[in-house]
C-alpha cells in the first residue's frame, strides 16, 4: 500500500501527464479528441496518460452516448448533479449551460 502511494505521488512528474491533467481540471467534460487537438498530443499518448491517471484516481470519467468524458475525480458529484438534475439528453447542451467558459468544444 505504501508503495501505490509513492507511485500516486509521482503521477504528476511526468510533463505530458501533468499538463493533461491540469487541463482537464479547468475544462471539466471534456472528451479525449479536445485533449488530443488542444494540446497537440497524438492518441497513444493522451490514452496511455488517461489510463494512469484513472488509475491512481486523479481523473474520472463517464460515458454518455457513446463519448466519453473526462474530469478531475472531485468534480464528479458537481457534474453528476448538473448532468442528472436537467431533463434535457443532450449532454453537450448541459455542459454548455451550466459550466459556461469552462467547457470548451473539441
Amino acid at each position: 500500500m505504501a508503495e501505490r502511494i509513492e507511485l500516486k505521488e509521482k503521477v504528476l512528474d511526468v510533463p505530458k501527464r501533468a499538463e493533461i491533467f491540469s487541463y482537464i481540471y479547468r475544462h471539466p467534460g471534456v472528451r479525449r479528441k479536445e485533449l488530443e487537438n488542444k494540446l497537440g498530443i497524438v492518441y497513444e499518448t493522451v490514452k496511455l496518460h488517461l489510463r494512469v491517471l484513472e488509475k491512481y484516481d486523479y481523473i474520472t470519467s463517464f460515458k454518455h452516448n457513446g463519448n466519453q468524458y473526462f474530469l478531475y475525480t472531485h468534480h464528479r458529484a458537481r457534474m453528476r448533479k448538473m448532468i442528472l438534475g436537467p431533463t434535457s439528453d443532450d449532454l453537450e447542451t448541459t455542459l454548455k449551460s451550466t459550466v459556461g467558459n469552462n467547457y470548451a468544444e473539441a
